[in-house]
């Protein structure tokens, strides 16, 4: 905002400097002179007023409004698995895998058969629990 306003006044000074050497007015160069002085001590006013009521205080936690963006944790595997056979994830929030394939497991099965893993390429969903072994 601070650098908003300078700028603003710097324009505003160079339209009145132009005004005035175009008109040949003394009386009109006076009050611009007057009015871009007072502009500049409002400029200078505003700025030390904006970055006196900054905190110095490296404690603080200047990016508290976007702490909401990353309240999600970052989930780590409950364990490891490799594939028994392949499964084709055909159904939503399957996912498919194929034998051998190294999987680490995000949810183990919770009595339903199923078991949540996430594949080396990111890909990530459910597969029957009895494909894989521990």
């Amino acid at each position: 905002m601070c650098v908003c306003v300078c700028v603003c006044v710097y324009i505003m000074l160079c339209v009145c400097f132009y005004v005035c050497v175009c008109s040949y007015n003394v009386c009109v160069f006076v009050c611009v002179f007057i009015m871009s002085i007072c502009l500049n001590i409002t400029c200078v006013v505003m700025c030390v007023s904006v970055f006196s009521s900054m905190s110095a205080d490296p404690s603080q936690n200047i990016y508290s409004e976007f702490d909401e963006d990353f309240d999600e944790d970052v989930e780590t595997p409950v364990g490891k698995a490799t594939a028994l056979y392949t499964f084709q994830g055909s159904s939503e929030g399957t996912v498919s895998i194929t034998e051998g394939e190294q999987l680490s497991v995000m949810e183990s099965d919770k009595g339903d058969g199923w078991m949540r893993v996430l594949r080396a390429n990111g890909d990530e969903g459910y597969i029957p629990s009895s494909y894989v072994k521990f």
